[in-house]
């Protein structure tokens, strides 16, 4: 698709896939380290530049919603923006300040709602209107909290039951391990000793606090032996 692409995203029809073009040839670590925003067709094998792809700038962590209308993103110093969570019209010119602090959204596969790291140590789960032509982000559903660990990367299921994240102590990585970096934990790149993948039903309650939450009841840990795992994907099982 491209020598010098990110973070790659499936339109929901399975036609398109989102990418981020890197902002320089030479590759960072930093997650932000966009320019631009294109469409590849999987039946052409070319890419297009989005409407106002010249306007989009440092984009990370795309997600389309369920109806084709949107592409919810974080983007960080650029657009005239300090640091927003994004809405962006997929086939046309607006852009919406979802107004909510964090970074890393993903739109629920299957309806409206929207799933976010709010924080190092929180992540949400909430309503937003994504048939409106002005989404806004309304009732929260969920709210996972960790004192101690930080968490990162939500990530529906397919159904919209359950989501995965990252989880793990804090650091600034370990440059003796192959191709990686020194950064924040939590990018991609940066070795997390610790880390693992952890799921959790978005129905069965309303606040899971690690602190005080049960395992197997509350949560599930998916992996083990905390060997910096990161923005874990569901896989949709076929008949």
């Amino acid at each position: 698709i491209s020598d010098h692409a990110r973070q790659p995203c499936w339109a929901p029809d399975s036609k398109r896939i989102v990418w981020l073009p890197q902002e320089y040839k030479k590759w960072n670590v930093v997650d932000y380290y966009s320019n631009g925003l294109m469409f590849y067709d999987v039946s052409t094998k070319k890419s297009t530049p989005h409407p106002i792809s010249d306007k989009i700038r440092h984009l990370y962590n795309p997600s389309f919603s369920s109806n084709g209308k949107w592409i919810a993103a974080t983007v960080h110093a650029g657009m005239g923006f300090n640091h927003a969570i994004l809405l962006i019209e997929a086939n046309g010119s607006k852009i919406i300040n979802l107004g909510i602090s964090g970074c890393r959204p993903c739109l629920k596969p299957n309806g409206n709602q929207i799933t976010w790291g709010s924080g190092d140590h929180t992540i949400e789960v909430a309503d937003i209107d994504l048939d409106s032509n002005n989404p806004k982000v309304g009732k929260r559903r969920l709210i996972i909290r960790d004192k101690v660990n930080k968490i990162y990367h939500s990530e529906w299921s397919p159904e919209g039951k359950y989501i995965t994240f990252s989880r793990g102590p804090n650091g600034k990585g370990d440059p003796s391990k192959p191709s990686t970096y020194q950064g924040a934990c939590e990018m991609v790149g940066v070795f997390a000793r610790g880390w693992n993948i952890f799921s959790v039903s978005t129905t069965n309650s309303k606040e899971i606090d690690f602190e005080t939450a049960s395992p197997g009841k509350d949560y599930y840990q998916v992996s083990k032996d905390g060997l910096s795992y990161k923005e874990a994907d569901w896989l949709h099982q076929t008949k």
